[in-house]
């Protein structure tokens, strides 16, 4: 089984090549720098033509692998060195397939897990639903003994509305907290 880290570690040692080969910049910078001191030195002193044309060429090869380094694209060199590294390839190759096979399999169990959310969701709706009929249910009946009182002047709670002495009773449902649990536990913002 190959994980994420050994694919990682395989792939930051080839950007550590390149990222080093970049690092050498200014030490090239410096042996150009020399190298002319050196040759405007030899120059002064009236060196032979060959020890200056030996200098020249250093100096020259300097320059180029100046002119390389300075226009080495390294995020696009990592790239191409790791699209023909055959080891890496055929291990992320394995990687890919072995996390798409256990995505595969979540999937799966994801299915399930929604299914089970939806089946959840169609219970509470269903019963939200019957508790708000059987409230209406009751406010009716309420509403219907209030008006049997007042008909014959018998007493009526303080609050005027006969309901009220059973709401208090009634199991309170915060159905906006509860959204908002549902929205969060999605992933969601709440909405209140």
């Amino acid at each position: 089984m190959i994980n994420l880290e050994q694919v990682m570690e395989q792939i930051n040692k080839t950007r550590g090549r390149f990222t080093s080969a970049t690092n050498r910049i200014p030490q090239v910078q410096d042996k150009i720098f020399d190298l002319t001191k050196q040759w405007t030195d030899l120059v002064i002193d009236g060196a032979s033509d060959e020890q200056l044309h030996e200098v020249h060429e250093r100096l020259l090869q300097a320059e180029k692998e100046l002119e390389l380094l300075e226009n080495l694209d390294a995020e696009k060199e990592i790239r191409q060195t790791l699209a023909k590294d055959k080891k890496l390839a055929d291990m992320a190759q394995s990687f890919i397939e072995q996390e798409e096979t256990a995505l595969e399999s979540m999937l799966i169990e994801e299915e399930k897990l929604a299914d089970a959310v939806t089946d959840a969701y169609t219970t509470l709706i269903a019963a939200t639903n019957e508790l708000r009929t059987q409230r209406a249910k009751m406010v009716e009946s309420a509403g219907q003994i209030q008006d049997v009182k007042r008909a014959l002047d018998m007493p009526i709670p303080p609050a005027g509305i006969y309901m009220m002495d059973y709401k208090m009773r009634m199991k309170d449902i915060p159905h906006d907290k509860l959204f908002n649990k549902i929205r969060i536990a999605a992933g969601l913002q709440p909405k209140y």
